[in-house]
């Protein structure tokens, strides 16, 4: 199995060489986190977004110099103006719907800018694992050694049928000889 990224001009794409369906990598710890490293990797080259806000938090959004008005697109697809006025920032905050805002300015070159206003707390969306756990006031450390539970039976199988092969061997190397 093997896991690929390609980067062309258009577009990206990370290439798994095999099923997800036929495997049982989502249900590991280590796919969400390679999800949500492979996602923050192709979007970080296109559009940075910012850390999460709640419904109604005000933003102060970087104005590039030049600029008399940004474009705000929400969720919904809305296009919302913001009136720049000459500062290096402007202040947005019409945040009530919970997503991705993309702040489009109105200049050619400039890059558009994102941010995401959530409806749950930024340390529940965090996936990676943890070697403390606070849960309510007591603390659950991590152990260093981890034990399969499943075992697979498999290699024992070959070792038995290994020695059965060698005793058939034996067997008929003394009958030969007698």
């Amino acid at each position: 199995p093997g896991i690929a990224y390609v980067s062309q001009t258009d577009r990206q794409m990370v290439l798994v060489a095999f099923r997800l369906t036929d495997s049982v990598w989502p249900l590991q710890v280590s796919f969400p986190v390679f999800m949500y490293n492979a996602i923050r990797h192709m979007t970080g080259s296109v559009m940075q977004a910012d850390p999460a806000l709640q419904p109604g938090e005000a933003i102060d959004i970087d104005v590039p110099a030049g600029l008399e008005k940004l474009v705000v697109l929400t969720p919904q697809r809305q296009r919302l103006d913001v009136s720049a006025a000459g500062r290096p920032q402007a202040r947005f905050a019409a945040t009530e719907q919970a997503g991705l805002y993309r702040v489009e300015p109105e200049a050619a070159g400039v890059s558009p800018q994102a941010f995401a206003v959530n409806l749950t707390d930024p340390a529940e969306s965090d996936v990676v694992p943890r070697e403390i756990l606070a849960v309510g006031a007591e603390t659950v450390t991590g152990g260093g050694d981890f034990t399969d539970a499943n075992q697979p039976l498999w290699p024992y199988a070959i070792l038995l049928a290994l020695g059965v092969l060698c005793l058939e061997w034996y067997v008929y190397n003394r009958r030969v000889m007698v």
